[in-house]
């Protein structure tokens, strides 16, 4: 082959983006462990360099090495068994560096430990930078190794039949995503409005929050899910969303197995599977042993390389929110959490850094396998609004993280089998507010004992601890498999582990600090829950639903005395002779005939407050006594009933108000209210392209 004929190609490939990007970060990633060595050489014993120059030698050295040592793993060391991975990276790795000594004049390292030591040291630093300077740090990584490893295990097909991929930020308002559009935060979405996507605002059901969402959304069913956990009458049960064997049962009763991600799509990080054929760190499926995982969880786990960069991260993760909760503390007056101290940082390393990494990581191999739907979530900006607000500094630079990993699934989908459409959306948004306890010195659960004219026994569980359940999942999901990492989960977590299932629950030591109950659960006569700023109380002994009638009867002015707390913005109740009412400070609306009496309390509340709370309230667990907190539409506050800053659950501002960010050439109707008219809308597009 002539030098004339290999020009055109080289030209190509030196153009290409991968190839500049590659180059730009090797450059820059070279300077960093440049400067590493000439730490080590002066500040430590474990290696020593005769000069500047020699360092750069060294430098030059190395990078090659590692690019020559991924070369070996996809030619070769992908082919054995994954336990013989971490072997393979460092022995290897250790044995370039001591083999750089004895060939490089003036450049020694004393033991083979020592050579194994600088590695580490060398890639966490590496890491560090990569962070910090918003470099893409696995580029090469994702397109030479996973994408080779892909073409020699994966079964792959080419196909002009699009694909779909399905980018979820949990709890991100329309209004706050312009915001982070506006103020640059979010590059990649912006260039893809500026070309190729529209922007659309869409409104939730009630309860606004991810259990019921998700199931509209993923199952195109979120029938009797009326808040993030309530109360069954009939198996006397507080069923919990994130719990698993409540998830895999709910899941089992709203599907139809027609749901968005049928017929061979895969569902990551998800609270519902949508009917997927492969589920990673979704809740329904944890406990279905029939189900396919991902060929890529293995290569993940025992890649060290993985290992290290995300282990890096975790730990800036905790050391940005370390510091953002004192600045937080000490200089802004905006609502604070008292919750953000230990173990929050811990929480927010887990949810903004490693969930993300272990979902984008597992999506991309699915994008290039060329899976005909994957839907992806990414809970980080959720979960830093709840603690943090809606729209602060470290909320919208959880966005940007969003960002960048969107930018590389969309670069990773160039190179597929099959061409992509890329839809971001999210489940709900959030309000925010102080919440009820600290604004105004009483809880829900001590709100309702003082309304009662006699004394009763009342349990209340106020939390929903999310982020804690996440855990537990991927804990329980990594713990399940025959690697030696599992083994290793599974002894150290042996006092936390149920051996019947192998549910790993950590929860107990991370949950936030809920309501002090004196009475059990079974001996409750009024049980008393809260999602966001939406309040249950459930008769505890009744199998059915307690009417306005009763109510009044037994707890006379109780229901007045509710709705005219000034945190309380309604109060919903079945009357056997009107239906359901609606309660508030100064009327009363009537949900079966719309007839108002006074000021009607759904005001505040938006154009479609009655046609949520008619399907809410047909719900065969909808609570006895249901209560809205107030919502003040000026300035968009409203207090929850959990200990959080950003709010969701109920009805009541930026809640409501998702956003989908689709391509152009995709059909929407106009106005999508409810999560199961957004469903009909992805789902309409998998039939069109795809049958």
């Amino acid at each position: 082959m002539s030098f004339g004929s290999v020009l055109p190609h080289l030209k190509t490939f030196t153009n290409n983006w991968l190839f500049r990007r590659i180059t730009l970060q090797t450059l820059c990633i070279g300077g960093i462990q440049l400067l590493t060595i000439l730490f080590l050489s002066i500040y430590t014993d474990i290696l020593h360099v005769s000069s500047v120059w020699t360092a750069c030698i060294v430098t030059a050295t190395y990078t090659i090495s590692q690019w020559l040592f991924w070369y070996v793993f996809v030619r070769f060391i992908a082919r054995v068994h994954p336990y013989l991975y971490p072997f393979f990276a460092f022995t290897i790795s250790g044995m370039f560096v001591l083999g750089a000594a004895y060939f490089i004049p003036g450049f020694s390292v004393s033991t083979f430990l020592d050579s194994i030591t600088v590695v580490c040291i060398l890639t966490i630093t590496s890491t560090i930078a990569a962070v910090i300077f918003g470099m893409d740090d696995d580029s090469w990584f994702a397109f030479n190794v996973t994408h080779a490893i892909v073409k020699r295990y994966g079964k792959t097909k080419k196909t002009d039949k699009p694909g779909f991929i399905f980018l979820e930020i949990d709890g991100l308002s329309y209004d706050i995503l312009n915001k982070a559009l506006a103020e640059g935060y979010m590059p990649t979405l912006q260039a893809w409005l500026d070309k190729s996507h529209n922007l659309i605002r869409w409104e939730t059901d009630l309860s606004s929050q991810t259990a019921a969402m998700q199931a509209g959304i993923l199952q195109g069913n979120n029938t009797d899910v009326p808040a993030y956990h309530w109360y069954d009458r009939i198996t006397k049960h507080i069923v919990n969303s994130a719990n698993p064997m409540d998830a895999m049962k709910a899941e089992a009763r709203l599907t139809n197995h027609h749901g968005l991600l049928e017929q061979g799509g895969t569902s990551r990080g998800n609270m519902f599977s949508g009917d997927a054929d492969e589920s990673l760190f979704t809740f329904s499926t944890l406990f279905d042993k029939q189900r396919s995982v991902s060929p890529a969880f293995y290569l993940f786990l025992l890649n060290p390389y993985i290992a290290s960069r995300i282990i890096t991260k975790l730990f800036l993760e905790i050391i940005f929110e370390i510091k953002d909760g004192i600045k937080q503390w000490l200089f802004d007056r905006r609502p604070c959490n008292i919750s953000r101290g230990f173990p929050y940082p811990l929480i927010r390393g887990f949810m903004n850094s490693l969930l993300p990494e272990l979902v984008t990581y597992i999506g991309s191999i699915d994008i290039f396998r060329g899976i005909p739907a994957t839907y992806l979530l990414y809970p980080g900006y959720d979960d830093l609004a709840h603690f943090s607000g809606i729209d602060r500094k470290d909320s919208l630079k959880a966005l940007a993280s969003c960002d960048a990993w969107f930018s590389k699934i969309a670069r990773m989908a160039e190179q597929a089998p099959r061409p992509y459409f890329i839809t971001v959306l999210s489940d709900h948004g959030q309000s925010e507010g102080v919440y009820f306890n600290k604004k105004y010195g009483i809880g829900l659960k001590e709100l309702v004992e003082s309304l009662l004219v006699q004394h009763i026994n009342v349990y209340a569980t106020l939390e929903s601890n999310e982020q804690s359940y996440l855990i537990n999942l991927v804990l329980t999901e990594t713990a399940r498999h025959h690697l030696k990492t599992s083994t290793f989960l599974k002894k150290s977590l042996e006092s936390v582990r149920d051996p019947k299932h192998g549910y790993i629950n950590v929860t107990p030591k991370l949950a936030i600090k809920d309501v002090k109950n004196t009475v059990n659960q079974k001996d409750a006569d009024l049980i008393v829950l809260a999602t966001g700023c939406l309040g249950l109380i459930y008769a505890g002994k009744r199998n059915t639903q307690m009417m306005y009638e009763q109510i009044e009867t037994l707890f006379p002015g109780f229901l007045q005395g509710l709705a005219n707390h000034d945190g309380i913005g309604f109060v919903l109740v079945h009357s056997q002779k009107k239906g359901g009412i609606v309660i508030g400070k100064q009327g009363i609306y009537y949900l079966k005939t719309g007839k108002v009496e006074g000021v009607n309390p759904l005001l505040p509340y938006g154009k479609n407050a009655a046609r949520h709370l008619k399907k809410h309230h047909a719900y065969a667990n909808a609570p006895d006594i249901l209560i809205n907190s107030s919502y003040d539409p000026v300035s968009g506050n409203i207090s929850g009933f959990e200990k959080q800053v950003g709010h969701h659950g109920g009805l009541g501002g930026y809640q409501t108000r998702p956003f989908l960010l689709y391509p152009k050439e995709l059909p929407v109707k106009k106005d999508i209210v409810g999560a199961v008219e957004l469903y009909s809308v992805l789902h309409s597009w998998r039939k069109k392209y795809q049958q």
